[in-house]
């Protein structure tokens, strides 16, 4: 996960996806994954591609495995905490300003 410093938009890589979020668009994708995640929890077949996320492009989706959903639930637990770490500093650094 890279954020950039200009815009502050969030660059995720997963595999062979990159995708570009605001930070809304990326606090709904997270939410997507987890409600998606725990509905296939008791999934028999856990490296089966057949686990479908809508993007925000009409006519694209994307096509994980419950194993894949979970390694990117455990990557989007990360980069959701060092988000909100950066922001603390942020605020402590305008704390410091004002």
């Amino acid at each position: 996960m890279i954020r950039c410093a200009g815009c502050e938009n969030i660059q995720l890589t997963f595999g062979n996806l990159i995708i570009n979020f605001a930070k809304a668009e990326f606090n709904q994708f997270i939410r997507i994954v987890k409600k998606q995640k725990a509905e296939h929890q008791s999934s028999v077949t856990i490296d089966v591609k057949s686990i479908i996320l809508p993007t925000a492009c009409e006519g694209v989706r994307l096509s994980f495995s419950f194993r894949e959903l979970h390694e990117l639930d455990n990557m989007l637990d990360a980069a959701d905490t060092e988000l909100q770490s950066l922001e603390l500093i942020e605020l402590f650094k305008e704390d410091k300003i004002s």
